[in-house]
């Protein structure tokens, strides 16, 4: 089965607690990230690979290794809303992403974020898991809902399928075309939960039109995503045909 793992990150260490590896991401340099992914043993065909630092600029190095290392790769990079006049569109990467949890988003920045999500000609990307003691200050459906009604011309892909709120996320994705679904995550964590369980009905709700596999590697281990959405996927009825473009079809076009 080939693979297209639409969530990957390459941070520059393994420290056992999430933050601090997510601390190394938002500094991580054009070389050392290059060398992170040349290093890696990730044996996918294709991969969207995520960076954190905001102040990423030369994406050449990381374009050079992605080409030889992957049939086919995205680049997504974090964007920091307060430094939205700067030209987006001149960066060398796929697609942007906001990160509500991580960078503390709240109404105040959504005019900002909307402005960026108009004006960019980058796939549109967000991080909608859902938790902490923020979880009632950062909301990412909410921001999703907001974006979705601006932006119908590009693709826009909820990374974790809304998380606890995977149920809001399926009725967005229901209300417009260019909503994805991405598997990352939630299913994992959930899982035993009735929440694994809405996320399976959401899931063959929505079809394998607009589902995208990723595996959040190395905050979940890439092989063990791999195994859960396959079996998740044949419970619910998807066939072959349905899962190659969960696995693979849907990102390839996204990308291209």
């Amino acid at each position: 089965m080939r693979i297209f793992d639409f969530n990957i990150h390459f941070p520059i260490n393994s420290l056992e607690e999430v933050d601090k590896i997510v601390d190394t991401e938002r500094g991580v340099s054009p070389q050392e990230l290059s060398n992170r992914i040349e290093e890696s043993n990730y044996e996918v065909d294709g991969a969207n690979i995520m960076i954190f630092n905001t102040d990423f600029k030369n994406h050449q190095q990381v374009r050079s290794v992605c080409s030889t290392k992957y049939g086919h790769h995205m680049i997504t990079q974090l964007i920091n809303p307060d430094n939205y006049e700067k030209d987006i569109n001149s960066l060398d990467i796929d697609a942007i992403k906001f990160h509500p949890y991580q960078q503390d988003l709240t109404r105040k920045d959504y005019g900002k974020i909307l402005h960026i999500c108009n004006t960019t000609d980058k796939v549109i990307t967000l991080d909608t898991s859902y938790g902490s003691s923020k979880m009632y200050k950062n909301n990412p459906m909410e921001l999703a809902c907001l974006i979705a009604d601006e932006v119908k011309d590009k693709p826009i892909v909820l990374l974790h399928s809304g998380g606890l709120k995977c149920m809001e996320a399926m009725l967005l994705a229901e209300s417009q075309d260019n909503i994805w679904l991405e598997t990352s995550l939630s299913y994992s964590y959930y899982h035993g939960s009735r929440v694994a369980e809405d996320l399976k009905y959401i899931y063959k709700k929505v079809g394998a039109d607009r589902i995208l596999f990723a595996s959040d590697s190395p905050y979940f281990d890439l092989q063990t995503q791999v195994t859960q959405i396959d079996s998740m996927m044949t419970e619910i009825g998807f066939g072959s045909e349905e899962k190659h473009k969960v696995f693979y079809e849907n990102a390839v076009g996204i990308c291209q």
